[in-house]
């Protein structure tokens, strides 16, 4: 090898070291862009409590890995907390979305399946009150989930007057 072929070697050598360096440091800011707009709450089984601040609405993300299965049953505690408001003639409502599928909560009997897929608490509400959502959500036979992937399910819960609603 001649001193010029050397020196052409280790310059290309010292560029796509620059290059990969660049690179992971690229990446590196893209994930941690990434992880900055999904605010994730907790992983599913872990216990969620949700605090409603006053009328309108909540959301919480849950992480699920992609190995569950669809129709699978599993542990989730959900608590939601009512605000210090006047609690006549309000209506609180939630759901759960996979992937724009609903997901189904069981564990408490206060709740009721409306048609228009939310869950209704029929039971009185109290200022300050904490009440039960669910002790197992069960995943939808139509999922269809990659196992290497994290998914969300995102818990709306909503207080509003039930004015004018026909419930």
């Amino acid at each position: 090898m001649n001193k010029n072929s050397k020196r052409n070697y280790v310059f290309a050598i010292c560029i796509l070291s620059f290059l990969l360096v660049l690179s992971a440091i690229y990446n590196f800011m893209g994930g941690f862009k990434f992880d900055n707009l999904i605010e994730i709450n907790a992983v599913v089984g872990d216990d969620v409590e949700i605090k409603l601040n006053g009328l309108g609405a909540e959301g919480k993300t849950l992480a699920i890995s992609g190995a569950s299965l669809p129709d699978d049953t599993i542990k989730q505690n959900i608590q939601i907390t009512l605000p210090n408001i006047e609690t006549t003639n309000l209506v609180l409502r939630t759901k759960m979305v996979l992937n724009d599928t609903f997901v189904s909560v069981s564990g408490f009997n206060s709740w009721q399946l409306g048609e228009d897929n939310y869950y209704y608490f029929n039971d009185e509400l109290l200022q300050n009150q904490t009440v039960g959502l669910s002790n197992e959500i069960r995943l939808s036979n139509d999922l269809m989930l990659n196992k290497n992937k994290i998914y969300f399910i995102n818990i709306i819960v909503e207080l509003f007057y039930a004015d004018g609603l026909n419930l």
